[in-house]
């Protein structure tokens, strides 16, 4: 045995225990089910958790879900005993599962932390015993530039705390594996009915296999046994003629019954690109610990391309933060290949360090006066790893003026849900990049949005009914590629189909303001499609909670409404929960020993002084079944990949 220290780490194969301990060996399995039909995705994740000491434990697992899944079912499966979830307020569900617990029957509680971040507990689990617990959840399938994307989000980049901020990520940070601890394998498979023709799937995240069945179903299935440290992606082209608008109802049979809405509206393509007014851009780049190894790399080259694809008649100025901010030029500097040369020199010796004080590059790029008649974009660069996001929000909505921000996720594993939500309060646009990702096509894609008009003003009318409780509540302005998605209550007027028109303008040659008509028309539903509702329900969740951060006075009645609205749906929220209590059998007494479950660190991270360190430990050593060998062991960055992406250009 390793000589002990007072902050030990965990040895292979022996695990030191204390009150509280961090492993990663209790999460042995995850398998990702998902049926997807038109644009509904019905996802069951199966974690497999076994308890690898010689007593009882209590398993504390913190992991992501998608940001616009509507979490509709949680439950335990111990052999053959099926244990149900029951859904209720947040602290009555955690009060049963400490009564459970403290009863020594099994338990299991599930919570959300943020929109894409959810704890699982689970009480006695007993030496050597299997529990599998299953989360349902159902999610939009997002539909851009022509294809539809599914996305599971894997690993838990490590998030930097403000230390002027104390308490703002409590309940976000998961210990990471360390000490050659193995991580349990997932397995993720799709069953694909789009619907319309689609081309061929693909994943720029991951190796797939995918078996074709007709030209709009398919069924796919990662290839080989790969650990959870990245996210999942996959693409499929929507293929031949294309619709520009399409619709999906619920609701009861019956002329004038109430109903539930979905929609899908595609502007029509760009006739001709018009020439740009002179724009100015202020780049953030993120430098920060989290983003240490290939993150950086891939971001720098990414800035390295954005600048390339500017015109002669723009500017741009470079911010770098992390604790501290770091001006390329603090006056705009013209778009010239001497200037692009220099950022690049300058760009090469940025690498990841320190934490992220992301209020304050945000507020310095806010902070700058208008420049004429130049239309500013500001542009963030980041995974999006803080604690921050109330108030990374708030600043956007109180100071961004006329700019428009626009994102690039860039990592293995960012937060899409503060990223999507910045760039949509900012009028702009998110993009995500893998670390492995064709760089060109995502540039591309940044200059059609800022070089396209887009379609602004948008404004709806109906015919043959009415709608209300709209989402998104604030229409947003269209980029190139982008389609409007919407859900909303509506109710059908007469014994037909209602009609949805969406009116916008869109600049055009001579600086005149072409209209743009969009037309859907939404049939009266023959029946109730409870995943209709459950999505409009948690988009309505997710506005009723702004409106709370937004009017503090208004907080206890909306608080009561979002409780309301989540029991009648069935969805998890900050303020209700899933508990599940084995009321057969008492399985032990006394107190067991919490085990925090770890998390490999994202794919081509280096670790560094960002991570969270070892904790002093009472020392108490056990030994444990050998685990699998290291097949789930984490990735390493080769030496040769390191200097593809270092000497890299766009």
């Amino acid at each position: 045995m390793p000589e002990t220290k007072a902050s030990p780490m965990i040895a292979f194969p022996q695990i030191v225990l204390a009150n509280e301990i961090d492993s990663a060996l209790p999460l042995e399995h995850t398998t990702v089910s998902a049926q997807v039909t038109g644009p509904v995705a019905s996802v069951v994740v199966t974690q497999r958790f076994g308890n690898p000491l010689k007593e009882p434990a209590e398993l504390d697992f913190l992991f992501p879900l998608p940001e616009n899944a509507a979490i509709t079912g949680f439950d335990l499966q111990v052999g053959a005993q099926r244990i149900q979830g029951d859904l209720q307020e947040q602290e009555t569900a955690r009060t049963a599962y400490e009564e459970a617990r403290g009863q020594g029957k099994r338990a299991g509680l599930f919570e959300q932390r943020r929109p894409n971040l959810f704890a699982v507990r689970l009480a006695h689990v007993q030496a050597g015993e299997t529990i599998h617990a299953m989360v349902h959840y159902q999610q939009r399938v997002k539909f851009e530039d022509d294809a539809y994307e599914f996305v599971y989000p894997m690993g838990l980049t490590p998030k930097y705390d403000s230390p002027q901020q104390t308490g703002e990520g409590e309940g976000t940070h998961a210990p990471i594996v360390r000490g050659g601890e193995a991580v349990g394998p997932v397995e993720i498979s799709l069953a694909v009915d789009a619907g319309l023709p689609v081309g061929e799937p693909s994943s720029p995240s991951h190796t797939v296999e995918v078996a074709r069945l007709d030209d709009r179903r398919f069924q796919m299935r990662l290839a080989g046994e790969q650990i959870p440290d990245h996210d999942f992606v996959l693409r499929y082209p929507a293929a031949g003629e294309q619709t520009q608008a399409a619709g999906w109802t619920s609701g009861a049979e019956g002329t004038g019954k109430d109903g539930f809405f979905l929609a899908t509206l595609v502007p029509p393509a760009v006739e001709a690109e018009t020439e740009p007014a002179p724009r100015e851009f202020i780049f953030v780049l993120y430098r920060s610990g989290s983003m240490s190894g290939e993150p950086i790399l891939q971001a720098r080259n990414a800035l390295r391309a954005c600048l390339r694809a500017l015109n002669p008649n723009d500017t741009f100025r470079v911010l770098l933060f992390d604790n501290e901010l770091e001006w390329f030029h603090t006056e705009p500097t013209g778009v010239t290949q001497e200037q692009i040369e220099r950022a690049d020199a300058y760009l090469e010796q940025v690498q990841g360090r320190g934490g992220t004080e992301i209020v304050r590059a945000l507020e310095a790029a806010l902070s700058i006066p208008p420049s004429g008649e130049r239309v500013r974009f500001i542009v963030f660069l980041t995974d999006g790893a803080v604690s921050a996001e109330g108030r990374v929000l708030d600043g956007i909505r109180s100071r961004i003026g006329g700019a428009r921000l626009f994102t690039f996720g860039i990592g293995p594993s960012v937060n899409r849900a503060l990223l999507s939500r910045m760039a949509e309060l900012g009028r702009g646009r998110a993009s995500f990049l893998q670390l492995n990702e064709d760089i060109e096509g995502a540039i591309i894609r940044f200059q059609d949005s800022v070089s396209f008009p887009a379609l602004t003003d948008l404004a709806l009318e109906w015919e043959g009914g009415k709608a209300w409780d709209i989402y998104p509540a604030r229409l947003p302005d269209l980029y190139f590629g982008q389609p409007l998605e919407i859900c909303g209550r509506m109710a059908w007027s007469e014994a037909k189909p209602a009609r949805l028109t969406v009116r916008g303008k869109r600049a055009a040659a001579g600086g005149k303001a072409q209209p743009v008509v969009l037309t859907v028309t939404l049939a009266q539903s023959t029946g109730r499609e409870p995943a209709i509702e459950r999505l409009w329900a948690h988009e309505r969740v997710d506005d009723l909670l702004e409106q709370a951060e937004m009017e503090p006075k208004r907080a206890d009645k909306l608080r009561a409404e979002i409780v309301g609205l989540a029991l009648e749906h069935n969805l998890v929220t900050v303020y209700t929960a899933y508990v599940a209590i084995d009321h057969v059998d008492a399985v032990s007494g006394g107190q067991a020993r919490l085990i925090h479950i770890a998390q490999p660190l994202p794919q081509g991270l280096q670790p560094g002084p960002f991570m969270p360190g070892p904790q002093p430990m009472a020392m108490m050593t056990a030994m444990m079944p050998m685990p699998r060998p290291a097949s789930a062991a984490r990735h390493e960055i080769s030496d040769g990949a390191r200097g593809l992406f270092s000497r890299g250009r766009a």
